[in-house]
């Protein structure tokens, strides 16, 4: 008994009629040899192969079956010349000269393609050397086809030689694309590195930019300090209407009364006008003595607290740097120590 195995290919009339009929008899035939069918009697061998035509084929076979005895191999002939007409070798020919190796076309797909196309050429004996030539003047890269002009080899040396060349080249290709991830890669740690320190010293000039900025601050506020008080020094006067040392126009005699001459803006003791005693007021002169020293004195008491003349009396100390000397003020209260910008350019020191 015949029976039809699972995903068997029976005969389908389509389109492309030539090669669905090879490829159903190139089935048929490897069937026949593994299930032992072409041992058994013709008939069965007959019977066989119509079961496994299919609905499509056994009508095709109705239709072009012939008078008298039939075997599988008759049959088969009846259905090639039906299926696949004659070809004109002009065309094969000229589809197969034609044929060349494009650029990206791996060489094994082209060689598959030329040995398709000579099949209808029916160039007898002379195929081989015929598709070794169409090869070597078809293939793309010069350089291996300029190789292949320098010694008439045989058409398995060519084919070996391309693909040997098509896997170096494919392994070139390989290598340089690894050295391209690993450069890659090691751009990009590179790259996050130098972004880092950049970041890193972009703080570290902030954070000495903001350091430099607060001392010179510091600088800038201790040398009006001491600028406010030297100019404040230096602007101290000899005063002729109160007697004693002040800054310029901060008389204390300004708008009190003189007990002398009863004028205004002076005091008694400095008073320009000649004193006039007069003895019928001696005890009022007295009186007024009393009141004028006592003014004086508090004057006086008043006037020691803007006395800038202390800082003579500051403990000092005299030290030399960069072979200058410099003097220096001993206050063991301060908790830090600064130089104003003047006395820094004097000293040398950026």
């Amino acid at each position: 008994m015949v029976t039809r195995r699972k995903g068997q290919r029976t005969y389908t009339s389509t389109a492309n009629t030539n090669k669905n009929f090879k490829m159903f008899k190139q089935e048929i035939e490897i069937y026949f040899k593994a299930t032992e069918t072409n041992k058994k009697d013709s008939d069965v061998q007959v019977a066989c192969l119509l079961n496994l035509m299919g609905h499509d084929g056994l009508k095709l076979y109705n239709t072009i079956k012939k008078v008298g005895e039939e075997s599988v191999g008759t049959i088969l002939k009846s259905l090639e010349e039906y299926c696949i007409p004659k070809t004109n070798e002009t065309i094969e020919h000229f589809n197969f000269f034609n044929k060349k190796q494009h650029d990206g076309e791996q060489f094994d797909v082209c060689y598959t393609d030329l040995k398709k196309l000579i099949k209808g050429c029916n160039f007898g004996e002379a195929e081989n050397k015929i598709l070794r030539t169409q090869i070597v003047l078809g293939i793309f890269d010069k350089e291996t086809q300029t190789r292949l002009l320098r010694n008439d080899v045989a058409l398995n040396k060519v084919v070996s030689y391309c693909q040997s060349v098509e896997r170096a080249e494919s392994n070139r290709r390989m290598l340089i694309t690894g050295h391209e991830s690993d450069k890659t890669v090691h751009e990009v740690v590179n790259k996050y590195r130098t972004k880092e320190q950049n970041q890193n010293k972009s703080w570290k000039k902030d954070e000495s930019n903001q350091n430099q900025y607060n001392s010179s601050q510091t600088n800038q506020l201790n040398y009006r300090q001491m600028s406010k008080k030297r100019n404040s020094f230096n602007n101290m006067i000899n005063c002729n209407r109160c007697g004693s040392n002040h800054v310029y126009k901060n008389c204390p005699a300004y708008g009190k009364c003189c007990k002398n001459c009863n004028g205004y803006h002076n005091f008694a003791k400095v008073c320009k006008k000649k004193k006039q005693y007069d003895n019928k007021y001696e005890m009022k002169k007295a009186q007024e003595i009393k009141i004028e020293n006592r003014e004086e004195h508090d004057t006086f008491t008043v006037e020691s607290v803007h006395k800038l003349w202390s800082i003579k009396n500051e403990w000092c100390k005299t030290f030399e740097i960069n072979g200058k000397k410099i003097n220096f003020k001993l206050d063991s209260g301060a908790e830090i120590n600064t130089l104003s910008e003047e006395d820094c350019n004097y000293l040398g020191i950026q």
